[in-house]
This record gives structure tokens, C-alpha cells and sequence, in this order.
């Protein structure tokens, strides 16, 4: 994606209109300490109660990502100014993809990375929520952030624990969860770096009944270095943390429906992986009652989708996972009420091969209801769209 376009080109109209365009000059390098203070604040404010929406063409903001980024980046600088700065430029991230790009062509985010390395207290945290808005914005932004090394610099401060404040916790793993959202399978992330943010977050995740915001996004986390299929080590990393998976059955028999969803992710993506992973979770003695209970109506439609995937990816797994899918008829109904379902996501999670395999497995139990055998006969002809 080429985000370099030019912002440069002569304009007719002012950079920004009104008083904006006053609060701009007030930036520039020859005004005081007092009134870069000033307008730093403005623009923080004016951009989280009012974000612009004419910003297809970003030229108008050119000047004001350059100063706040240049604010940042000089320490010399009262704290509360590069704190207002870099929240601007926080907001300013979440206007459109455009003025993301616009900020990134801008250098901004070797100049907030270097504020994450440097910087310290609420100054460091506001560069790191920066970060995660721009990693947010699209594969490409993400990927320039990653390739900064934030994920280790991130890793390190939660093992060390600099950072203990609940608010500053959420807004560093929330910018873990961006970094690693769709999972890591380039490489970007060395594999110790992993191992640190396996560990801190787990550690967090068990907290969940007094921090459930914070453990829902730290087993998000978790779920995106559990996406490993291909190569397994980084699934191995996190069935080698004790107590993980039993933290995720637990987190399952909770009260806490919220956390059900990135619980489920966790295991469903561990399955993807090979035979020996995969039988980590389906040997697990809550593993068969938890799928009972998230496949069935009861259940959030988010969650169940989860547990059909599940169910598609131990189908494709080896002949003797499959068959746990047989010890009781409910799964197998569940399921072919799925491939039924008014509801689209569903029947789209319930892939081919299970209709495939299943039939095949079935008659390998002479114990087979006869409902079994009888829905058998309309498999074929349950479409998926």
C-alpha cells in the first residue's frame, strides 16, 4: 500500500480554519513555552470531543502533525505539553486512514517509539496509546510498528511490571492486542519476546473477576500468539505456561460471558495446530461439557460460531479427536442445526469436511443413534453459502 502521498502541493485555503488556524501558529518555534502549552491542549481537547470529518485531504493538518510530532520528540519540553501533544496525535490517528498515513509519512512513529523508549509515566503511556491507533489503522501500519521492536519494549515493561496502574496496564496490552491482531508469522517477533508476553499476560488474565477489561484484551493477546498453525512453537509457548489452559476452561465456567469469547479463541487456535497439540485441549476433563455448552442456543451467537470452528478444525484433526465428537448425540445435532441455521456466520463455520468426515466417523459406531444415522442422510444436502 503506498501511503506516501504528497502533502505539499500549493493550497489556496489556509492549513485549518478559524480559530484553529490561530491555535496553529502558537506551535510554531518562535512562540513561548506558555502558548505551545496552550495550544497543545486545544488541539487535545478539540480532537476528542470533535473530531473533523472532512478529512479526505490531509494537506490542511500537514503543519499541525509536523509541530506536535516535533513537541514530542524535544525533551527540552514541559511533560504536560508532550503529554497534550502526543494525545492530540493519539486522536488525530483515529480520524481516518488517511490522516493516519499522513502522521506516519511524517516520521511519527519513530518519533512516538522513541517516547515509549525514553519517555516515562503518563508522557510514555500516551505514546503508546498513540502506537496502538496507528497499528489499529491497517496491515501495513501495523507491520511499520512491529518492525520498530515495540512488541519487545512492551513485553519488557509488563514483565518488569514498570507500569502497575490499572489505566496504564489497559492501554499497554490493548496495544499488544493491535500489534498482534491476525496472528505473528513472519518472524517479527522474536520468540523470547513471546515467551515474556505469555507469561505478563496470564499473570493479568488471572485477575479477570476484578479486571475483566483488562483480561478480556489480554486473552485476545494471547489467542493471537496461540494463531501459530504452520509452525507450532509459538502454540507450544503458551501450552508450556502452567496453569493457562486451566485458566481458560475456568474463565469458560465463569459467570463472565464476556471472557468466553477470547477464552474459546485460545483453545480453538491451540487445535489448529498438530495431533499432539491438539489433544492438550480436547483431553482436557472440561473440554467436552464446555463445547456441549458454547455450541448450544444457550449460548452467545459469537460464542457458538467459535465452537462450530472448533468442532471444523477436530474434524480435520486425526480419527481418534474426531470420535470424541461422538460420545453424545447433542454435539452432532447442534451442529447440523448449524449447517441449517438462518443465521450466515454460523452455517459458514461449519466447513465442508465436516460434513464430509462426519458420516465416515459415525459409522464406525455401532453404538449410533439411530437420530444420527437418520440426519446422515440429509448431510449432503445441507449447503453452505
Amino acid at each position: 500500500m503506498d501511503t506516501s502521498p504528497s502533502y505539499e502541493e500549493p493550497c489556496s485555503e489556509p492549513t485549518l480554519d478559524g480559530e484553529q488556524e490561530i491555535l496553529l501558529k502558537l506551535l510554531e518555534d518562535n512562540s513561548t513555552p506558555y502558548a505551545k502549552a496552550a495550544s497543545a491542549l486545544y488541539f487535545r481537547r478539540i480532537f476528542t470531543t470533535d473530531l473533523p470529518s472532512d478529512t479526505s485531504n490531509p494537506r490542511k493538518y500537514a503543519r499541525l502533525v509536523e509541530l506536535l510530532l516535533s513537541i514530542i520528540s524535544n525533551d527540552t519540553h514541559p511533560s504536560d505539553t508532550r503529554v497534550n501533544a502526543a494525545w492530540a496525535i493519539t486522536n488525530m490517528a483515529c480520524m481516518s486512514e488517511t490522516i493516519n498515513h499522513l502522521i506516519v509519512d511524517k516520521g511519527g512513529i519513530e518519533v512516538l517509539m522513541s517516547g515509549v523508549i525514553s519517555g516515562t509515566g503518563e508522557f510514555r503511556i500516551q505514546c503508546i496509546w498513540a502506537m496502538g491507533n496507528i497499528a489499529a489503522d491497517c496491515g501495513s501500519c501495523k507491520e511499520k510498528c512491529r518492525n520498530t521492536g515495540l512488541v519487545t519494549v512492551l513485553a519488557r515493561l509488563l514483565s518488569q511490571r514498570v507500569h502497575t496502574d490499572l489505566s496504564d496496564l489497559k492501554n499497554i496490552v490493548w496495544c499488544v492486542m493491535n500489534l498482534l491482531r491476525g496472528g505473528i508469522r513472519n518472524g517479527t517477533v522474536p520468540i523470547s519476546t513471546i515467551e515474556m508476553l505469555v507469561r505478563s499476560l496470564f499473570t493479568l488474565s488471572k485477575k479477570y473477576d476484578v479486571w475483566m477489561e483488562l483480561a478480556k484484551d489480554c486473552l485476545w493477546s494471547l489467542a493471537s500468539i496461540a494463531d501459530d498453525m504452520h509452525q507450532g512453537t509459538q502454540i507450544d509457548v503458551v501450552l508450556n505456561e502452567p496453569g493457562l489452559i486451566d485458566l481458560a476452561f475456568e474463565i469458560l465456567d465463569s459467570q463472565y460471558v464476556d471472557l468466553h469469547h477470547g477464552a474459546l479463541r485460545i483453545l480453538g487456535n491451540i487445535i489448529t495446530g498438530n495431533d499432539m497439540q491438539t489433544a492438550a485441549v480436547v483431553a482436557h476433563p472440561r473440554f467436552y461439557d464446555i463445547l456441549c455448552r458454547s455450541i448450544s442456543y444457550q449460548s452467545r451467537s459469537d460464542v457458538r460460531r467459535e465452537a462450530a470452528w472448533m468442532c471444523s478444525n477436530i474434524a480435520a484433526s486425526s480419527q481418534d479427536h474426531m470420535d470424541l465428537l461422538f460420545l453424545d448425540w447433542n454435539i452432532f445435532a447442534m451442529l447440523l442445526d448449524g449447517v441449517r441455521s438462518s443465521e450466515k456466520k454460523l452455517r459458514k463455520v461449519v466447513p465442508t469436511h465436516v460434513q464430509m468426515n462426519w458420516p465416515i466417523t459415525a459409522q464406525r459406531h455401532t453404538s449410533c443413534h439411530a437420530p444420527i444415522r437418520t440426519h446422515l442422510m440429509h448431510v449432503r444436502a445441507c449447503k453452505i453459502e
